[in-house]
């Protein structure tokens, strides 16, 4: 902090200095979240397709249409197919068309 940012902050009134952080921090929350929220999907372990389908109570032919049909999030190393726990969960707030 230089002194021309510590003088600035002197000359504001307290209700001002209020203010001006709580400006602060309603800025930085967002952010904030956003970056624990990549914080939990980087430590969290993927699962196996067998292990989605458990999750899902559904079989492995169904979660493979879904996997096509884009309904269900995957990744893919080499021939292995894996999921995150927490974006299949959130794939099922997703509403279903039925066709």
């Amino acid at each position: 902090m230089n002194v021309k940012e510590f003088s600035f902050i002197a000359t504001l009134s307290p209700d001002e200095r209020q203010l001006l952080v709580q400006e602060v921090v309603e800025a930085l929350t967002p952010l904030l979240l956003a970056k624990a929220d990549a914080t939990i999907l980087e430590t969290e372990q993927p699962i196996s397709k067998v292990e989605a389908c458990r999750l899902l109570r559904c079989s492995q032919p169904t979660m493979t249409k879904w996997m096509a049909e884009g309904k269900v999030p995957f990744y893919r190393k080499g021939r292995r197919v894996y999921f995150f726990k927490s974006e299949v969960l959130s794939s099922l707030e997703q509403p279903f068309k039925r066709a």
